[in-house]
């Protein structure tokens, strides 16, 4: 294996040959460029001119927050045809204040009460369980009672898909674990089916979920939709970016926050087997709710001191922007997302990652795949098994060598980014919305 890569010349082409074909698909981000100008808009309470739907979006909201990130650049799309009003969830995991029942259930009392003052014709909730109780029996409780107090129709967008509940081996293995346990869980689980009973339209992120989610409660089906996460590359403008690649340098780039699930351990192994202008840039920090954040922030520190990978890796912290983030993400060369599997229906981070037209290489992990179940998009990334260090970087030193390959991932990115870009996925929100509307109306007769 050669001790350097030189292909920054190469990704340059690659990515004029790509571009004019990306900009020509990305027509709803014109009005709103950055997250920050979407922000504004909402606070000032702009409304659409041509607005069909006056829609709550229930979902954290200017938190740092994945599902936040991710619900604000949804409304990028949903306001071309709709009006939004934000209401704040809060993540019951990491929030000290709400401990009580009582507590809780007054939270939600007030929540609720703000909703339906609105009439909104769409009330959309972004669902975590975190954000509906600190265990999933209490947060599938809450969430039944929320489901049924709210007045207008309700579109649910389910972020996690928890096969554990699901899956014959792992229920029986909960059951010999702790057999009083599983039945007060399996009871609970009813709630959970219930409240997406009263959901009139329910969104998962990949054709995986969908396929467990309707094989798990087939009366469901006719409710549920798969709308990806919008891949839509975020403006830098002239932000000089925290940190700058050196000449010579290749950057294999991770992003996003920084939890144990994404695999850090596996991308610091292989650069141990990759050519030594190679570096792993980190670009996130530790995630404010994560307990563990800090302990694992200091692994990651101990393994690249005592690996020697001091000069190789490089730790960005936490990049508080959609402009900051994307003077970052747009010097790189290549992405890696070895992500370990947690029950992702999708992944914002992937969506990022598409976005700036690199090569990218995932692990296996069932939400890798969300944008690939379709021909033309079927190689817009590539996976491999992550944990095979050898094997990982001989896949990473291949795409970033051969020409042609990198061209026919890139052929298969740029149609990912046209199918899956704001304006599509936006089409598929205003579909969906408007048969909520029409199937609430018919019933209601």
């Amino acid at each position: 294996m050669k001790k350097e890569l030189d292909l920054r010349g190469e990704s340059v082409v690659v990515s004029q040959s790509v571009s004019p074909t990306i900009e020509q698909h990305s027509s709803a981000v014109s009005a709103f460029s950055t997250l920050d100008s979407l922000s504004k808009a909402v606070d000032d309470n702009s409304s659409v001119p041509s607005s069909e739907f006056n829609v709550s979006m229930v979902t954290p909201w200017k938190q740092e927050c994945g599902n936040a990130e991710y619900a604000e650049r949804l409304c990028v799309a949903l306001r071309a045809f709709s009006e939004i009003t934000p209401f704040d969830l809060r993540n019951f995991s990491e929030d000290f204040e709400l401990r009580s029942k009582f507590s809780v259930r007054n939270h939600f009392k007030t929540l609720i009460a703000q909703i339906n003052q609105k009439a909104s014709d769409i009330v959309h909730i972004q669902h975590e369980f975190c954000f509906f109780g600190r265990s999933i029996q209490r947060s599938n409780r809450e969430f039944l009672r929320f489901t049924r107090q709210i007045h207008a129709p309700i579109v649910v967008t389910l972020h996690t898909w928890l096969d554990s509940s699901v899956n014959p081996h792992k229920r029986m293995k909960s059951f010999l674990k702790n057999p009083i346990g599983f039945v007060r869980e399996k009871l609970q689980r009813k709630d959970y089916y219930k409240a997406l009973c009263n959901c009139q339209g329910i969104v998962v992120h990949s054709h995986d979920t969908y396929s467990q989610m309707v094989s798990t409660y087939p009366k469901l089906r006719n409710r549920v939709r798969i709308i990806q996460i919008p891949i839509s590359p975020v403006e830098s403008g002239v932000l000089t970016p925290s940190v700058k690649k050196n000449l010579g340098d290749i950057w294999m780039l991770l992003p996003g926050f920084v939890s144990p699930y994404k695999g850090h351990s596996d991308a610091i192994k292989v650069l141990e087997h990759l050519p030594a202008n190679v570096k792993l840039v980190i670009a996130g920090g530790r995630h404010p709710k994560d307990r563990g954040a800090a302990r694992y922030w200091m692994e990651l520190l101990q393994m690249v001191e005592t690996k020697g990978l001091q000069k190789r890796v490089i730790f960005t912290g936490f990049l508080s922007t959609g402009s900051e983030q994307a003077a970052v993400l747009k010097q790189a060369d290549l992405f890696i997302l070895p992500y370990k599997e947690v029950g992702q229906s999708g992944s914002a981070v992937l969506a990022d990652a598409l976005a700036y037209d690199r090569p990218v290489v995932t692990s296996r992990a069932r939400s890798m795949f969300a944008y690939r179940m379709s021909q033309d998009c079927v190689y817009s990334s590539v996976s491999t098994d992550v944990a095979d260090s050898k094997a990982f970087a001989e896949l990473i030193v291949k795409l970033l060598e051969n020409k042609e390959e990198s061209l026919q991932v890139a052929s298969s990115r740029v149609a990912a980014i046209k199918r899956y870009s704001l304006e599509s996925v936006g089409s598929e929100y205003k579909k969906l919305y408007s048969d909520v509307r029409r199937w609430s109306v018919c019933k209601s007769a």
